[in-house]
């Protein structure tokens, strides 16, 4: 696979990954709303539009590099980001 294959299918995986932080930062913003903390609620929802800003950034790099991998799933892997989802 060539450089710019394997990064359209790292673009589209750190997008989807992007995606699955915002719906987690969401669902703790819903619960902090419920507790009225509402510094934390602002915090979340700046983050979650930072991730958005990220993912949309990463999006006009896979458009640039021709796409999303029409054959993505083939080359999925874990690589074992240390990443945590709870």
């Amino acid at each position: 696979m060539k450089n710019r294959e394997k990064l359209r299918v790292l673009l589209q995986h750190w997008i989807e990954h992007n995606g699955g932080h915002v719906a987690e930062f969401n669902k703790w913003r819903a619960t902090m709303a419920d507790e009225h903390q509402d510094r934390l609620v602002a915090a979340l929802d700046r983050a979650a539009a930072q991730m958005d800003a990220v993912s949309e950034t990463l999006q006009q790099a896979l458009d640039e590099s021709g796409g999303p991998v029409a054959d993505h799933a083939h080359h999925h892997h874990h690589h074992g980001d240390g990443h945590h989802h709870h």
